[in-house]
């Protein structure tokens, strides 16, 4: 964990391809899980894209996801690129991680993937903003009436 930590503070090009890449070899294990979080951690559009990345792969896409969606707007960018990749998988592990967030700035972002070629991340989206309007819708009936 020191090392991750320590590859993390450096954050350049190398050692997120490094920290990437001991979470693929060390998948389903603590370890994967650390990288992951050194990742989110490292606050570069590096490691955000290398998260991404992630996503591709079942045994890291659940973490990575999380570790993008814990991020929040921060990784605004990265996301919206995204939602651009030729890769179904990554535009559909855009959405869940917009989905993730519950923040109302995601709606013009998962609003976008409406219109995407794929159905399953059109679909995703849709649910989405569903779940976003109903905890928002839910969120207003909670506050007190002010008059």
């Amino acid at each position: 964990a020191a090392a991750l930590r320590s590859l993390a503070r450096r954050a350049d090009a190398s050692s997120v391809a490094e920290i990437a890449g001991l979470a693929l070899a060390q998948a389903g294990s603590q370890t994967m899980y650390d990288a992951i979080h050194a990742l989110s951690r490292a606050g570069n559009p590096e490691a955000h894209s290398a998260l991404m990345e992630l996503t591709r792969h079942p045994s890291a896409r659940a973490a990575s996801i999380g570790a993008i969606a814990g991020m929040g707007f921060d990784a605004a960018a990265t996301i919206t690129r995204a939602l651009e990749a030729s890769d179904e998988e990554i535009r559909h592990a855009a959405v869940e991680a917009l989905a993730r967030m519950k923040d109302p700035r995601a709606t013009a972002l998962l609003s976008s993937a409406l219109s995407d070629a794929s159905a399953r991340v059109r679909t995703a989206a849709a649910q989405a903003l569903a779940r976003l309007d109903l905890h928002q819708t839910s969120v207003l009936r909670s506050e007190p009436a002010v008059g």
